[in-house]
């Protein structure tokens, strides 16, 4: 699935339908400066995929595979990680605001310049 600056409304579209093209899962997709609102992406396997500068508010990444994943500069606002894999993942700049991190596996995560108010689980 390859998406550029696009804003998907998760009430129009299922998150299967937001993670799967031709049966694979969205692994290595690029979503630079897009917009998420409230999608449910729990338990999404999202390993390398380029979130640079997106908009996540809202989302549930609950359990979610985000290993090596790029979000930098995006804003994860309220948004739930809890329990997920962020191990490896760009963070620099980023917008942590409500996030919830509780039980994520966050070994080498690099948050540098990241912003994290009212965040649970931030290092």
């Amino acid at each position: 699935m390859r998406e550029y600056g696009v804003t998907i409304d998760p009430s129009s579209l299922s998150s299967e339908q937001m993670l799967i093209e031709d049966g694979d899962f969205a692994e290595n997709a690029i979503f630079t400066g897009g917009s998420v609102f409230g999608a449910d992406l729990s338990g999404a396997k999202l390993d390398f995929t380029k979130l640079t500068s997106s908009n996540l508010f809202g989302a549930n990444l609950s359990h979610a595979r985000l290993a090596q994943a790029d979000l930098s500069n995006a804003i994860l606002g309220p948004v739930d990680l809890s329990g997920g894999t962020v191990e490896g993942t760009n963070l620099k700049n980023a917008f942590l605001y409500g996030a919830n991190l509780s039980h994520a596996y966050l070994s080498g995560a690099d948050f540098t310049g990241a912003y994290a108010i009212v965040c649970t689980g931030c290092p």
